[in-house]
């Protein structure tokens, strides 16, 4: 039997609201209106995928967004890129490689089209990193993607990782470093996707990392590692890289749709105030 999973949106709502009701329209989207029936703009939402167990509750995605399906939010961003990492030693080395790819949602009439935006996936190899080697490859990324096409600005991209899911609001909006001293550049966010378990179309993607990640660090363990041809890295300069890609990156299947509402679904709205 299939584990059940459940859908919890949690809205933030300004001081002294007026809420009075909450609608799902037909396209999925949450809206909260006052007694006036004016609509609450100002209200924050958080939609999370999740099930409960003995030890705790597991997340299976969380992001910002107002709409049930998922799939709405990342089809408004500029692009977003799926990340997972995975470490080992080697010869006395903490070896960690981070394998990432770079997607995009273009709205359709049946549903959405995902797209690989460059064909490929990418790892960086890291040696001795000294904190958490996921957020170092965020946050190089990102450097990267500003190096190449300037601020952001108005834009947005988005990350997609299973790693430091208490931190992903504070480091999205610069009120807490992602790396050591460093921030996140303006026009990036977090979101969350767990690599382990989940069927939606972030759990899919993310996966696709995390087994792009093992086999790159297999090929190490099975004769490929060399400590030549390394650079230090800017972000932090006491850790050597590696860059390399991989193209023919293709999608069998490119139609996405979101989650549905039916009969049995188990939906749940909280408002929160401080």
């Amino acid at each position: 039997m299939a584990k059940r999973v459940d859908l919890t949106i949690t809205i933030d709502l300004p001081q002294d609201h007026s809420a009075d009701r909450v609608s799902v329209g037909p396209d999925g989207r949450v809206r909260v209106f006052d007694k006036a029936g004016n609509e609450i703009t100002s209200a924050r939402f958080t939609r999370a995928a999740h099930y409960d167990r003995p030890k705790g509750r597991k997340y299976q995605a969380r992001s910002e967004g107002d709409s049930v399906g998922g799939v709405e939010e990342l089809a408004g961003l500029d692009s977003f890129i799926t990340i997972d990492t995975n470490s080992t030693e080697i010869n006395g080395t903490k070896i960690s490689a981070s394998c990432f790819m770079v997607w995009k949602l273009v709205a359709e009439k049946d549903g959405f089209q995902l797209k690989s935006v460059d064909e490929r996936h990418h790892v960086y190899e890291f040696h001795n990193p000294s904190g958490n080697p996921e957020m170092l490859a965020i946050l190089k990324v990102a450097c990267d993607t500003v190096r190449a096409r300037g601020p952001l600005g108005k834009s947005r991209i988005a990350f997609i990782t299973d790693s430091d899911l208490m931190n992903h609001r504070a480091i999205s909006t610069q009120k807490t470093t992602i790396y050591a001293r460093r921030y996140l550049p303006k026009g990036f966010i977090l979101i969350y996707a767990s690599a382990d378990t989940g069927r939606e179309l972030a759990n899919k993607l993310i996966r696709l990392c995390d087994t792009g990640s093992r086999r790159y660090l297999e090929k190490l363990k099975n004769g490929a590692f060399r400590t030549t041809g390394l650079a230090s890295l800017e972000q932090e300069p006491s850790v050597l890289h590696r860059y390399t890609y991989y193209p023919g990156l293709t999608i069998h299947n490119p139609l996405i749709k979101g989650a549905t509402i039916t009969p049995d679904t188990r939906f749940s709205i909280t408002f929160d105030q401080d």
